[in-house]
């Protein structure tokens, strides 16, 4: 119990860093509308760190697939957390439209 706990909390670090370089090297650059951005770049952090996960597991088998599993619960809160920041920096990006346009 306290190493799927753990993992989870290392979960959710992790996703939110790779989150964050997937958000700054590719979907800041692809992207116009900030929360497609922050969604899309929330999966492929979680994506990418299951597969790590998965690559990496001490066990010894060639791929564990149970970081789909394990992460899932991380993956989706910081989802929801960079859709609500999404969704604040679209707000942010229509006022000043408003007000400057």
């Amino acid at each position: 119990m306290v190493w799927l706990l753990a993992s989870m909390a290392g979960g959710l670090l992790g996703i939110y860093l790779m989150q964050g370089i997937w958000e700054f090297v590719l979907f800041k650059r692809v992207l116009d509308d900030p929360v497609k951005g922050k969604i899309g770049s929330s999966i492929a952090g979680y994506l990418s760190t299951c597969i790590s996960y998965g690559f990496t597991d001490p066990d010894g088998s060639s791929f564990a697939a149970s970081g789909f599993l394990i992460y899932l619960l991380p993956g989706i809160l910081v989802g929801l957390y960079e859709y609500r920041r999404g969704l604040r920096l679209r707000d942010r990006m229509t006022n000043v439209e408003e007000t400057f346009g």
